[in-house]
């Protein structure tokens, strides 16, 4: 597919606030051919005439470049930027999703035991790993917390990576949840860090005396590589895939999802 029709195609799939012209009176017979095989043609509107040519002379190579979950298409002259999806149609691949999905891939590989709080397979065997970015004071992390055992009989580990929904607000180092998320993380046994979680999804108070910099570091982990996910609220699930699905889930759907 040329980077003229990916254009195409990109203003195309951007939602038209009212009335205009039908589309297929300023696309080709062709173009639009190939679109009817996969869009609602008939509500595709324009507000103008779509005709590329006349406003761009484009003979590039494009480089998709990623920045956490934000991916950009970038021509080798530096002169034009794409952004939104890059859908090549015959191949039904998104370009876009597929360099998201990558980059969440490298940065749950390069997360490292202290990030995370493990919580096991009951298997033998396990098949496969869920990322879960959860704040103990999140009434659906909690909710979610409930029915880790079933994903984990599944024959699925869960990695809980601590996220702070008030991160960067005003005395946001001094509070309770940041303190008693600190405290959890400083634990490095494994065991003991998932009984802290276990303790503070339950209300419980749990010391700070032990509180260091290993916590530390791993909650300002957790909130850079939360914002590199695309986590737009809690809890926010990341497969080893790379897929994403923010707010609560029902285990059972997730179990469906994972075994597919």
């Amino acid at each position: 597919m040329t980077i003229k029709k990916i254009a195409l195609l990109t203003a195309l799939m951007t939602p038209m606030a009212f009335a205009a012209p039908s589309i297929r009176d300023q696309i080709p017979e062709s173009v639009y051919k190939v679109l009817a095989d996969h869009y609602p043609v008939e509500q595709i509107e324009a507000t103008t005439p779509i005709n590329l040519e006349k406003k761009f002379n484009i003979n590039s190579d494009f480089y998709l470049l990623s920045v956490g979950d934000s991916v950009i298409a970038v021509g080798e002259t530096g002169e034009y930027i794409l952004g939104g999806d890059i859908v090549n149609l015959k191949d039904k691949i998104n370009y876009a999703q597929e360099a998201k999905d990558n980059a969440r891939k490298r940065i749950l590989s390069a997360m490292t035991e202290d990030k995370y709080i493990s919580y096991p397979s009951t298997q033998d065997e396990t098949k496969d790993v869920v990322y879960i970015y959860s704040d103990v004071t999140c009434g659906y992390c909690v909710k979610l917390h409930s029915e880790y055992q079933s994903i984990n009989d599944a024959g699925y580990e869960i990695r809980v990576v601590p996220f702070l929904r008030t991160m960067g607000t005003k005395g946001f180092e001094t509070t309770a949840n940041y303190l008693n998320s600190v405290a959890m993380m400083s634990e490095a046994d494994m065991n003991k860090r998932r009984q802290l979680h276990d303790d503070l999804i339950d209300g419980k108070v749990v010391s700070h005396q032990a509180n260091n910099q290993l916590g530390v570091q791993a909650i300002d982990d957790g909130i850079v590589t939360g914002i590199g996910v695309g986590l737009q609220g809690t809890p926010h699930i990341v497969l080893t895939n790379g897929s994403t699905f923010s707010g609560y889930m029902p285990s059972q759907e997730l179990i469906k999802i994972l075994d597919k």
